[in-house]
């Protein structure tokens, strides 16, 4: 069995699995999935399918590499690495939290675990809203979600250009995935 096609089986297995969001964002009012959800299942099904996942971060980007561990052949996801600052929280502390968030979204690509198609309720009625705007624009996997939210959003925010500027920069994005 070829890589591609390891990785497409352990996809199918992974929906089978009806993974549980056990992360609870009580701010904003959504759930979530920790990485203790996630990838038990996928080293599991890794293991079963002879591949091997390994994270990286270099040069500004972090990646996730599928390896097949019968013939090397692998397969590399990216993305850019982003070190947001978490009010009361160390340079240690920030650095870990982007890279397990970053690891979680990697996950979540790279095997396609599903999260609905509605966006959580992350849009809160609070003085984050701005952020949590910011965050859905960021978590958009396609143009059409980038539209859904231009379209509930445009012109009710405090900040109309950063808004109208995060769009466009993950349209491009996008554009480069796909």
């Amino acid at each position: 069995m070829k890589l591609l096609e390891k990785l497409q089986t352990i996809r199918v297995e992974l929906q089978g699995k009806k993974l549980k969001k056990s992360g609870k964002n009580k701010f904003a009012n959504f759930d979530y999935y920790q990485l203790e959800d996630i990838v038990p299942s996928i080293n599991e099904l890794c293991l079963k399918y002879k591949t091997a996942t390994m994270f990286n971060v270099e040069n500004e980007q972090v990646s996730l590499t599928i390896t097949d561990v019968e013939n090397g052949e692998s397969v590399k996801f990216v993305m850019p690495f982003e070190k947001p600052e978490i009010k009361g929280a160390n340079s240690v502390q920030n650095l870990g939290g982007s890279i397990t968030y970053l690891r979680r979204y990697l996950f979540i690509t790279a095997f396609e675990i599903t999260e609905g198609d509605e966006f959580d309720a992350t849009i809160g009625k609070s003085k984050d809203l701005e952020l949590n705007i910011l965050d859905a624009v960021e978590d958009c996997k396609t143009e059409d979600e980038l539209t859904t939210l231009y379209k509930k959003y445009n012109g009710k925010t405090n900040n109309q250009e950063q808004f109208l500027n995060a769009l466009g920069k993950r349209k491009q994005e996008l554009k480069k995935w796909l």
